[in-house]
């Protein structure tokens, strides 16, 4: 986009997770340049953050399942929820997470297949 007597110009409407490259020339006042354009710079725009879910809550249902709730996320950037969990053992997390992904509307979702007996972690 031509920025006539500028020396800023702010790009909009650019695409989160992107690489962009931008480039100056000087045009005169018939709109010619002299195809003496400066090095490109290169400039990756990133995805925007997403608070922590909150009001994370498990409900028991049987000896094999659960029911996890969350509150709602306030943002158009949310495409999912992710709710991990693995055994635990004491305070620390076991190497064999598991996840299962949830659509962005859901607040809760049903967790089974666990192990009668054993504690478990999970997060959102």
């Amino acid at each position: 986009a031509l920025v006539q007597n500028s020396q800023m110009f702010t790009a909009s409407g650019l695409t989160p997770n992107t690489t962009y490259s931008f480039q100056v020339a000087a045009v005169n006042s018939d709109d010619d340049d002299d195809g003496n354009y400066s090095s490109p710079l290169e400039i990756n725009t990133v995805l925007p953050t997403i608070d922590a879910v909150s009001n994370v809550k498990v409900e028991v249902l049987n000896e094999t399942a659960v029911n996890v709730t969350w509150d709602a996320m306030q943002s158009d950037e949310v495409s999912k929820y992710t709710v991990y969990y693995s055994q635990s053992s004491g305070r620390k997390r076991q190497q064999n997470e598991r996840s299962r992904d949830f659509p962005a509307d859901a607040t809760s979702g049903v967790i089974g297949g666990l192990v009668a007996g054993v504690e478990y972690q999970f997060q959102v």
